[in-house]
């Protein structure tokens, strides 16, 4: 191929052609190394065209990458890459690629409208903080729910640093114990109720 770099098209005496799509050129500050990361088409008539992504360090030495420099040489080749799955957006590589980007957009968005939705408020946060003996009397109880949450509520002003779990766990038991008090309350009253003949 002709020595002289093209950065359009750069043809062979046998017929071949490279087409050169990207090039960017990457050096330190203290010019220590320069590197070219370029996105080549090669066409040999009567093969099938070779796609590639060229980098060529211009030093024969050892490549020392600083973090500024490692940065804009990743910058580079994702564009040479990104350039090769469009010249073959069916290739397999391309595809998978295409997919888990895709999958991983989706998770973001996701992550992110669930960042923007309002936390839980809890049932217990808004009751009105009762003691807990003032429900053994059935007369002063609501429903299940509400009894419990302020049960809780007193739980909660009585131990203002208790963990979330142990609230969890304090209101799912008051739950329960209304709950069941409540039902062998009906079946005492149903069993010490005058029945008739």
């Amino acid at each position: 191929m002709n020595s002289t770099p093209a950065y359009g098209l750069d043809i062979d005496i046998d017929g071949t052609y490279q087409i050169t799509h990207t090039k960017q050129d990457i050096s330190a500050a203290d010019t220590a190394y320069a590197m070219r990361v370029t996105t080549h088409t090669t066409i040999t008539p009567g093969e099938v065209p070779a796609y590639d992504v060229l980098v060529e360090q211009s030093h024969g030495r050892e490549l020392e990458v600083d973090l500024t420099s490692g940065l804009e040489l990743l910058k580079s080749l994702t564009a040479a890459l990104e350039t090769l799955m469009v010249l073959q957006p069916d290739h397999e590589a391309t595809v998978e690629y295409r997919k888990a980007e895709s999958a991983r957009e989706s998770a973001c968005a996701t992550d992110v409208a669930q960042v923007g939705t309002p936390e839980k408020v809890e049932p217990w946060a808004n009751a009105k903080p009762v003691h807990p003996a003032v429900f053994a009397n059935l007369a002063r109880r609501t429903n299940v729910a509400d009894d419990a949450a302020s049960c809780t509520a007193h739980y909660v002003l009585r131990n203002p640093d208790a963990a979330p779990e142990t609230l969890a766990t304090v209101h799912e038991w008051f739950t329960q114990s209304l709950t069941k008090s409540r039902t062998e309350a009906e079946k005492y009253e149903e069993m010490s109720s005058p029945r008739r003949v």
